[in-house]
């Protein structure tokens, strides 16, 4: 009996074969426990077909307890215990059923297939072996032991198996292909190309050969070669991608990059060639690129071709996308938003591409644009916790903080990995702390480093706002203090630990962090101003009034410095 995607011609001649052992028992059982014993049988037989395979099992167990030394009954209940995957008694009566009758091929690959998937790779080879010895050409066997040896990594008894099925059948390009590719794991490269060569010669006009051969020589670096038989895959048909793109290869090996470039280029500009043949070419040189993108030639020739893609395809969204990611590369950005902006007005929908946009106009810091293009980018990519990220911290850094509290809410309760809802809790605790929210700022910060305790700007945020509010200083210094260890010599950070510590009223301290705050490169108005404030406490009023010159020159708005530098008293 066969499984169910077993041929039904086989399962006929099994069931015939079986049918003809149970009959053939007349003389040896008594005849009313043979007819019980073949009703039995052909009713476990119809369950099977049916995948009642439990109840088979029941019918064909009664049939086996009056007839155990038929061949078929054991056959089929082997069949049955393989379908239930109980190995162990599919493989006993599998065995019993190639014992009682050893010349049946079907038996054997039963016993061979139970043995297969219980991982016994020894059993399963012997299996065949034993098989081949009443069948010894039998091709589909031969076949079958020499995948067997493959799939076990041993390469070398399967070309045996190979040679053995080539001289007892003839030639046969399916054979040599499966001889090459065993010579090629055996990184055996002069009896690779023999069986290439072989395989060439029975089928020379085989465009998928020629590609093999192809590759066979660019992969050994044997460019010269590889362009005599790309030759010939291109004198049968001279638009083929793949051939295309294997020739440029052969000339970006010998160092021809214009030779490359030109003949891509022609192809993208080709107007009989369809657009995912284009498509596949420029994917092709842009991860060329992407590997050796320090080499100014093949960033030139990946650019013109990129270029020609668009202007000889402009409806394509995925010809600006790529053309997109080329210029984010080359990092010229405002290039990339063109194509950006193209691709969505060709798919709107896209959300990958939104994100992309948006992300490069934040980094540009074009808040507005962010913010003119959110009902946009919501509509077409909503739900997105990346996008609505971005327009919030664009709202939140133009002070719009109650829409940003309102686009960084709905950010954090979209799916996203802890460490980015990390950064958006962060941010609306920013929101939240810059309109005086001082409750809801401090559960989204405390948030923010429950998903990521290494979040040090969270850290360094929220120890300012605590010290602003002069509220839980000692946890706002261990804050503070951790925030520097993870990004030590940041002015920022320096400048919070400073003015926790001047909370505090520990002045020397905060002169100690204001002061190194203050010595790096362009320091803020408000490190100034601290600075200025610290040395008053520390009654070094002349240095007072130096500092808090400097924080009042950089921005005169702040009147109440220039009271504080008029009405100091220095003695």
């Amino acid at each position: 009996m066969l499984s169910g995607c077993a041929e039904s011609r086989e399962v006929m001649q099994k069931q015939s074969t079986a049918q003809k052992q149970v009959a053939a028992g007349a003389d040896t059982v008594d005849q009313s426990d043979l007819l019980e014993a073949r009703s039995q049988y052909f009713e476990g037989i119809k369950q099977f077909e049916l995948e009642n395979y439990e109840g088979a099992l029941d019918h064909l167990m009664a049939a086996y307890v009056k007839m155990p030394d038929r061949a078929g009954v054991n056959y089929a209940l082997a069949d049955a215990y393989l379908q239930l995957e109980d190995l162990t008694n599919a493989a006993k009566y599998g065995k019993q059923a190639t014992e009682l009758e050893p010349a049946n091929k079907w038996y054997h690959l039963k016993l061979y297939e139970i043995y297969r998937n219980a991982g016994r790779n020894q059993a399963t080879i012997q299996e065949l072996k034993r098989i081949l010895k009443y069948h010894p050409d039998d091709v589909g066997i031969l076949s079958r032991l020499a995948d067997t040896y493959e799939d076990y990594g041993e390469q070398k008894k399967a070309i045996e198996v190979y040679n053995r099925i080539l001289k007892a059948h003839g030639p046969d390009v399916r054979t040599h292909m499966k001889k090459f590719r065993a010579f090629r794991r055996l990184n055996m490269s002069d009896s690779t190309l023999k069986e290439l060569q072989r395989i060439r010669a029975l089928d020379p006009g085989n465009l998928s050969t020629l590609h093999t051969l192809g590759e066979f020589y660019l992969d050994n670096n044997y460019p010269q070669e590889a362009q005599k038989t790309l030759k010939e895959a291109l004198d049968q048909n001279p638009r083929n991608p793949q051939s295309l793109i294997m020739m440029a290869e052969a000339y970006m090996q010998k160092n021809q990059w214009d030779s490359a470039g030109t003949m891509l280029q022609n192809i993208v500009t080709d107007t009989l060639i369809a657009p995912y043949g284009k498509m596949e070419i420029a994917r092709f040189m842009f991860a060329q690129f992407k590997q050796d993108a320090n080499n100014p030639q093949l960033r030139e020739q990946t650019g013109r071709i990129l270029s020609s893609l668009t202007q000889f395809e402009p409806e394509s969204e995925m010809a600006h996308a790529l053309a997109a990611d080329f210029y984010l590369e080359t990092r010229q950005t405002d290039k990339a938003l063109e194509h950006l902006k193209r691709s969505l007005e060709l798919n709107p929908n896209n959300t990958a591409v939104w994100r992309e946009r948006i992300r490069l106009l934040y980094i540009q810091r074009k808040h507005d644009r962010i913010i003119e293009l959110a009902s946009e980018a919501d509509e077409y990519a909503p739900q997105d916790p990346f996008i609505t990220f971005f327009i919030g911290s664009s709202h939140l850094l133009n002070q719009n903080h109650r829409e940003a509290i309102k686009w960084l809410s709905e950010s954090s309760t979209l799916p996203a990995k802890k460490s980015f809802k990390s950064i958006v809790y962060g941010s609306l605790g920013d929101a939240h702390s810059s309109i005086d929210q001082w409750e809801e700022a401090d559960q989204a910060y405390e948030r923010a480093l429950e998903m990521d305790s290494t979040n040090h700007n969270a850290m360094n945020n929220y120890a300012y706002y605590l010290s602003k509010r002069e509220k839980r200083l000692e946890y706002a210094k261990k804050l503070a203090l951790q925030a520097l260890e993870l990004l030590p010599g940041n002015s920022s950070y320096l400048d919070t630990a400073g003015w926790v510590y001047y909370k505090l009223e520990d002045y020397e301290k905060a002169r100690e962090y204001i002061e190194k705050a203050a010595q790096t490169d362009n320091p803020g108005v408000a490190i100034m101003e601290h600075l200025g404030n610290v040395y008053e406490k520390l009654n070094q009023l002349e240095k007072a009034r130096t500092w808090w010159k400097k924080a009042y020159e950089e921005d005169t708005s702040k009147t109440y410095l220039k009271d504080k530098i008029d009405n100091i008293s220095i003695p």
